[in-house]
């Protein structure tokens, strides 16, 4: 086997194993009539089967896989589950700065912050300090 075939192979194992098998499946559809017993009627009886095909909700999307952005048709149960992770688009017109998350940890206080025991401290003088009229 040559090597482009092999290469070939493993993509299409791994998008296999991401997004699973994108083919349709085929199945039944069961026509009925009548009405439940629990419901107080007779029984439904079966008028019909037909076979049809479950088609899977596909979106053309752009994904990120590898640091690549590619475009791919993905399942919609994957883009809600988040399981397929879309490429962080940024503004027009900006220069690219490092990402940087702009919420401190637990524990942690911002840049222009004073440590929690300045705050503490800086509370207890004003209510010290009696109100003028």
């Amino acid at each position: 086997m040559s090597t482009l075939k092999k290469n070939k192979r493993i993509k299409l194992a791994k998008q296999l194993e991401i997004y699973g098998d994108l083919k349709p499946t085929t199945g039944n559809s069961i026509t009925r009539r009548g009405k439940a017993k629990y419901l107080g009627g007779n029984g439904r009886k079966t008028t019909g089967i037909s076979r049809r095909v479950f088609k899977k909700n596909l979106q053309c999307v752009r994904v990120q896989e590898d640091g690549i952005v590619v475009r791919r048709r993905v399942p919609v149960s994957l883009l809600r589950s988040g399981l397929v992770l879309k490429p962080i688009v940024r503004e027009p017109f900006t220069i690219d700065e490092p990402i940087r998350s702009e919420t401190p940890k637990k524990g942690e206080a911002k840049k222009g912050d004073k440590k929690p025991e300045a705050k503490k401290a800086e509370a207890k003088t004003k209510k010290a300090e009696p109100k003028k009229k």
